[in-house]
């Protein structure tokens, strides 16, 4: 099964974006994209990736976008 990133940033937002894709049931991993730096360990958060199956990346967007959406 090949991957493909549907969205990088910090936990507080990873997080919001696992909870709609959990709405949806929409499968996803989640790992760190940079490297632990001196900033991550002094209390800023690192970047994260969320991933996707490929096949359901349009899926992934249209409910990232709907919930975007006013």
């Amino acid at each position: 099964m090949n991957w493909v990133t549907i969205f990088e940033g910090r936990m507080p937002e990873v997080k919001l974006i696992e909870e709609i894709l959990k709405d949806e049931d929409i499968p996803f991993v989640t790992e760190v994209a940079d490297e632990i730096t001196p900033a991550a360990i002094f209390g800023f958060s690192a970047i994260f990736r969320v991933m996707v199956p490929e096949d359901r990346y349009e899926d992934a967007k249209k409910a990232l976008e709907m919930r975007d959406s006013p």
